[in-house]
């Protein structure tokens, strides 16, 4: 809630909120073992792998995030293997697909991937299903039709095993 992303103040808003400060590493939360990982993104962000505690079906939610070349992270040279290591067969990833890659030219260093990045990660990782969300607001449901059509044929060439689709409002998934 750093008010360079979020610039509203705790205190203006209606509801209680209590905010526990979590740093990359593994921690408990009911019934769920959560593994958290240092995200390619100005200032601080982290990505979270969920795992029932009894074991079971994995996801992970990876928000901004930029997988290729570009900007200025604190983020080791190792970071993408360690990256790939940290989703390693998850069944369900969540996935920042803001850009497209002619936008991506534009956009290098504020922390966003392309759908192609994406599902290229998703074949590294193992991944059985890809949601690919944080969609560029300038898109309409038209050009999120044709960016799913393209992932999901680009998994397709690459034969991997991954499930393409776009997240949307209201979307409700089960592992």
């Amino acid at each position: 809630m750093d008010p360079a992303v979020f610039p509203v103040p705790l205190d203006a808003l209606s509801a209680k909120l209590t905010v526990q400060q979590v740093e990359p590493g593994e921690f408990t939360v009911g019934t769920f073992r959560v593994r958290a990982i240092r995200l390619r993104h100005p200032g601080t962000t982290l990505g979270y792998r969920l795992t029932p505690a009894a074991g079971g079906p994995s996801m992970a939610y990876i928000t901004d995030n930029e997988l290729g070349a570009g900007g200025r992270y604190s983020t080791p040279a190792s970071w993408r293997k360690e990256f790939v290591a940290f989703l390693d067969g998850v069944h369900l990833l969540i996935h920042d697909a803001m850009y497209t890659p002619e936008e991506l030219e534009e956009h290098r260093g504020w922390g966003h991937s392309t759908f192609e990045e994406a599902v290229a990660l998703a074949g590294e990782a193992g991944v059985q299903r890809l949601v690919l969300f944080h969609h560029e607001p300038e898109h309409g449901d038209e050009a999120i039709d044709a960016l799913v059509a393209a992932a999901r044929r680009q998994a397709r060439v690459k034969g991997l095993p991954a499930e393409v689709v776009a997240a949307q409002e209201g979307m409700t998934l089960t592992l």
